[in-house]
């Protein structure tokens, strides 16, 4: 029984998934309500090929686009709170919260005067973004959390070696869980799937998350 759910992108890999998703997430139950940021995966339906190029460095997005409008209406429909750079002001249990989401950084335009423009003192303020990269365009200060996915936490890792590929600029350790970046705390997720048309996951098991916050 949280308080709070965070999705924090690729929920489907195409529109044979929308349905999926809102049967799924229907299912979910939080206090305070449920948020959602958009990964490049909701936008575009990587094909064999597609996923040949992301991964040698020839592009990022496919020809083959995904109904992204159907999938956030969807969303919203069943109480989702989808955050395309925008924030939200709520109280929980009295302690006044900013959840603030951006677009998808890997293939979209994040805005961060739009996703953070309420941010202030004597607020926990967190961020939702899909790959933890964006942050390094951040100039905000007063950040206190960030929550990202994106990476499947390498979803290939050797054993006393760790992940084969980190999809990511900064440092390998910032792959998968939690740590410390700036005077932020972040956390990046190793997820629940694999994606349909790359490597199953091979000693990187999946994950969804319980915090506690407390004063």
């Amino acid at each position: 029984n949280p308080d709070l759910i965070f999705l924090t992108g690729d929920i489907i890999d195409d529109d044979e998934g929308i349905e999926t998703a809102v049967r799924t997430i229907s299912g979910l139950r939080a206090r305070y309500g449920m948020f959602l940021v958009l990964g490049n995966h909701e936008y575009y339906n990587y094909q064999w090929i597609d996923n040949i190029r992301y991964h040698l460095g020839l592009g990022k997005t496919s020809v083959h686009r995904n109904n992204v409008s159907r999938f956030v209406s969807e969303m919203k429909r069943i109480g989702v709170h989808v955050l395309v750079n925008e924030s939200f002001r709520l109280e929980v249990h009295g302690t006044p919260v900013l959840i603030g989401g951006t677009d998808d950084p890997v293939t979209q335009k994040i805005d961060f005067e739009r996703a953070l423009h309420d941010l202030g003192p004597g607020t926990l303020n967190i961020l939702l973004i899909h790959h933890l990269d964006g942050i390094l365009k951040l100039s905000h200060h007063g950040v206190d959390l960030v929550f990202a996915g994106h990476t499947h936490g390498g979803q290939i890792r050797i054993p006393f070696f760790g992940p084969v590929v980190c999809e990511t600029r900064l440092p390998r350790k910032y792959v998968a869980g939690l740590h410390t970046y700036k005077d932020m705390t972040v956390f990046v997720s190793r997820g629940m799937g694999a994606g349909r048309t790359i490597f199953p996951r091979l000693a990187c098991r999946p994950e969804a998350i319980l915090f506690e916050i407390t004063p």
